[in-house]
């Protein structure tokens, strides 16, 4: 009982000290602007779009008829229900999978690697157990990211729904929580990597520099197949959450996820601080 007692307000106090870091600040405002801009850049195109059709007298086409256009495309039946939802979003989400997971390591490169920098680890100990330090920080970066994308989703729902005459909210909101759960796993994996890397660390420089370097076999391994096309699933089910894509991209990504917590807390027990 203690011990959850120690998480929750080591969660809470670093959930509430995140948005008084100066790196914290200049992060989430950058990703604010980002994302403003890129819902903004949607509503200009589809509105551009949507006028240069009506110029040339063709209706606007749902997902039927640009499989039509683009010939048989039967052999990837995941196509038709994309196709039929507000473009915007798997756009947005594709552009999600890089600014989150740098926005998360630029946040949270400090998350064990700062209070050993600074040398507070041992005094946090005194009055709490590491397990307790672990997962408190854990959970309190990855409620912010969750929150973060989903408020981001939102936004993009009420600009689509604003800038189009035909969709109405209810068209966005299958979309709208498909989306919302499918970046989970990657916000997950991202944080446990970020945090891996940081309890290797002795340093917030030493955490970033390894975080980067350790993406780059992660990412050979969520691409572990890529052909046929799409065959990927693991990241494609981030942008197409559908089917067997999803669920390679739940078990996928959460293992590996788990595989980086685990090593980083066996590593953060035995550590000196």
């Amino acid at each position: 009982m203690n011990t959850l007692i120690h998480i929750w307000i080591l969660g809470v106090d670093e959930f509430t000290q995140l948005f008084f870091r100066r790196r914290a600040i200049i992060a989430l405002a950058l990703y604010a602007f980002v994302v403003c801009f890129v819902v903004y850049g949607f509503h200009r195109a589809d509105h551009t779009v949507n006028a240069y059709l009506t110029e040339q007298g063709m209706p606007e086409m749902k997902g039927d008829e640009v499989l039509k256009k683009m010939g048989d495309l039967s052999q990837l039946p995941w196509a038709k229900t994309i196709l039929n939802w507000p473009l915007t979003f798997p756009l947005f989400q594709f552009l999600a999978i890089f600014w989150m997971t740098e926005l998360i390591a630029i946040m949270s490169c400090d998350i064990v690697s700062g209070d050993r920098e600074r040398g507070t680890l041992r005094f946090l100990f005194l009055r709490t157990s590491r397990s307790a330090f672990y997962a408190g920080r854990f959970l309190a970066h990855l409620l912010l990211y969750v929150i973060l994308h989903v408020l981001s989703l939102a936004l993009l729902t009420v600009v689509t729904v604003w800038s189009s005459e035909k969709l109405t909210y209810g068209d966005c909101i299958t979309p709208l929580l498909a989306y919302s759960w499918a970046l989970i796993p990657l916000i997950i994996l991202s944080l446990c990597m970020t945090l891996f890397a940081s309890s290797i660390s002795s340093s917030i420089v030493g955490s970033l520099l390894k975080l980067h370097l350790l993406w780059i076999p992660v990412f050979f391994v969520i691409l572990y197949d890529l052909h046929p096309m799409m065959s990927w699933r693991t990241l494609t089910g981030i942008v197409v959450p559908l089917d067997q894509f999803a669920t390679a991209n739940i078990l996928g990504n959460v293992a590996i996820a788990l595989t980086f917590f685990l090593l980083g807390f066996l590593i953060f027990r035995r550590s000196e601080v």
